[in-house]
């Protein structure tokens, strides 16, 4: 009773034309990012709105390019972490100051109400969320909205990617359903391109080589909450050792967090040479510039997943506990999960709690990624490569791609191949006979002992050019050991 008398007095009436709009959806990285198709159709919906976004500082590189945001608020990581009233007494000092600008429209994706409580101080603007609260049930949980998207706890596995649950927030206040058809978005400068630049000359990276990106930790592995969903050490390991045994000009690199870097040098297998540990050296949109120019991406679910989604790269993510259909690879073609389903999966613990079985007896914690077998992710990561490869070549020849045949003589068998090949739009064919050999009069073929050239035409449908001797005149009959001056 009381939450609804209090809902009432904070609720606020949907604006037609809002002028001043407040997305809230502070951290991590990968809620960040997956947060971009919301945005753009934030933008799509209301484009000459002001659009401002609340982002912890260290997830700031990643949204302060993207250009369906007008400005972004910087909040300190003590408003993130630590005790509960202390972070609580600091979020509404820090969102005090932002009810000056009278925000006529405000977005929290958020089901804790750590994080929402600050909505009460927004009481003119109309507010729409997160909550697990059904529709009509008015709690501590979701008074301070006006509108909501309900989280159903109870729903294991999910069925839809927490980027579209993001999206429904629009579908609240739309008359129709907003479009799906996006991907997540990253927004790269020229800066960041040059930053990579340096990194790679420094470590004497070649453009033939293969680079390849490891994330081998969830965020940070030294941190509780990420163990549920970091794979052994060792499974990494083997897969580079694998990896690199087939491809002497195959380099890679370990990308993470600066707090992840002790944790990648703990496996001793970074050389400098091949092997590069670059945890804390670049931004994130640095090493989302560095991951553009790699062939292949293996990782933990973590924020990486999402970077790779907007890039639509090659990549391999090891699934364990968490609900591949919420936060797995979104709209990425490119992307194959490799999990290990036990009965307990997927789960929502913090670590793993499974029982010990004979399947699992003398395996490291998780359970679930433990079992993941790293010969299975080298031979999808090498068919992933080998597609790369194959796919880049025919990249090549669609623009144009030039084939210059060198051929004794026109002959009946080899005439129609130039043919075929010169209607493909992206092939640019030449052929250069060594002599005119079977097309003028008193030549013929040798081979079948013919006196005259062929009654059908060997020329036609194909670029071509008969190469010149010494002499400045063309051959009458191939040689096979002919030097032509023209050909030189």
């Amino acid at each position: 009773m009381v939450w609804s008398w209090v809902c009432r007095w904070l609720s606020a009436k949907l604006p037609e034309n809002p002028k001043r709009i407040l997305v809230i959806r502070e951290a991590a990285i990968g809620d960040v990012i997956c947060m971009t198709p919301f945005l753009r159709e934030l933008r799509r919906k209301y484009p000459t709105a002001q659009i401002e976004y609340v982002v912890v500082s260290w997830a700031r590189n990643i949204i302060e390019t993207n250009p369906n945001v007008d400005s972004v608020h910087t909040i300190p990581n003590d408003c993130i972490a630590g005790t509960v009233w202390k972070v609580a007494a600091k979020r509404l000092y820090f969102y005090a100051k932002l009810t000056q600008n009278q925000y006529d429209l405000i977005f929290c994706p958020s089901t804790q109400l750590l994080y929402k409580l600050p909505l009460v101080l927004f009481r003119k603007a109309y507010k729409v969320g997160f909550s697990t609260e059904p529709k009509g049930q008015i709690t501590r949980h979701n008074f301070m909205l006006d509108d909501y998207v309900w989280i159903d706890l109870n729903e294991i596995p999910r069925t839809r990617h927490i980027a579209v649950r993001y999206l429904e927030m629009l579908d609240l206040i739309s008359e129709k359903p907003v479009s799906r058809e996006g991907g997540l978005e990253i927004f790269l400068t020229d800066s960041d391109q040059e930053a990579v630049d340096k990194l790679l000359n420094r470590l004497k990276i070649q453009p033939d080589d293969e680079l390849i990106a490891i994330a081998a930790a969830a965020g940070s592995a030294i941190k509780s909450d990420s163990s549920i969903k970091t794979a052994p050490k060792e499974k990494f390991i083997e897969i580079v050792q694998r990896l690199r045994q087939v491809g002497k000009r195959r380099k890679f690199f370990f990308i993470g967090a600066s707090s992840e870097r002790d944790y990648v040098e703990a496996m001793n297998i970074c050389d400098n040479r091949r092997i590069f540990n670059v945890c804390g050296l670049l931004s994130l949109r640095e090493s989302a510039e560095l991951l553009r120019r790699c062939k292949l991406l293996i990782s933990n679910d973590s924020g990486v997943t999402h970077i790779a989604s907007a890039l639509k790269m090659n990549h391999i993510v090891l699934f364990g506990a968490t609900d591949e259909v919420e936060f797995g690879p979104y709209r990425n073609p490119n992307a194959t999960i490799v999990r290990q389903k036990l009965v307990c999966t997927p789960c929502r613990g913090s670590y793993c709690s499974a029982p010990e079985s004979e399947d699992t007896k003398g395996l490291e914690r998780p359970f679930c990624l433990s079992k993941i077998k790293a010969e299975e992710v080298v031979k999808i990561a090498e068919e992933k490569l080998l597609e790369g490869r194959r796919q880049r070549l025919l990249e090549a020849m669609r623009d144009t791609f030039r084939l210059g045949v060198l051929f004794t003589h026109p002959t009946q068998h080899h005439s129609p191949l130039w043919r075929r090949l010169a209607r493909e739009p992206s092939l640019d064919v030449y052929v250069m006979y060594l002599s005119n050999e079977n097309v003028v009069e008193g030549t013929g073929d040798r081979e079948l002992k013919a006196g005259e050239p062929w009654d059908i035409d060997l020329l036609s449908g194909y670029k071509y050019e008969f190469l010149k001797n010494w002499d400045g005149k063309v051959s009458k009959k191939s040689k096979k050991d002919a030097i032509l001056s023209s050909f030189v």
